[in-house]
């Protein structure tokens, strides 16, 4: 109950805790089979609440699904949860743009590189990061020729 009273936690991530304390296997699943049946443990709540913090931080779909699912959440509760529409990732990925770069428009191909390491590193699609940077500064050329 102390794990439970200071953040939401996956099952997986409780099992591998109580068993690092000592825990036979066999108690650690009935305690967490009986959390589940009174509410006090939900994979479904836990999935929710990670995807929207981890929003709120700027990061994308890809880094939030990689990170689920290293805490034992299924397949079926990270599809769920980062079934965003395509305008609220949008909109983070903007978020998390301005945030670093104060809206400035990368001014050559090496600015433009650093950026779009920046938000595939952050979790965002490619197509969509390089749409949203050229939609940034469709003035500018990014192809090879320019130095």
């Amino acid at each position: 109950m102390g794990l439970l009273a200071m953040r939401e936690h996956s099952q997986w991530e409780l099992q591998r805790k109580l068993i690092d304390k000592g825990f036979a296997l066999e108690t650690v699943e009935q305690v967490l089979t009986g959390l589940m049946e009174r509410g006090l443990q939900s994979d479904n709540r836990y999935a929710e609440l990670y995807v929207r913090q981890r929003m709120e931080k700027g990061m994308g779909p890809v880094r939030i699904a990689m990170e689920l699912r290293q805490r034992g959440v299924s397949d079926y509760l990270v599809r769920k949860y980062l079934a965003q529409d395509v305008t609220s990732w949008s909109i983070v990925l903007s978020l998390a743009w301005q945030k670093k770069y104060r809206s400035r428009p990368p001014g050559n191909t090496q600015e433009y590189a650093k950026q779009v390491r920046f938000l595939l590193h952050r979790g965002f699609e490619s197509a969509e990061v390089h749409r949203f940077l050229r939609s940034q500064s469709s003035q500018i050329s990014y192809d090879n020729t320019e130095q």
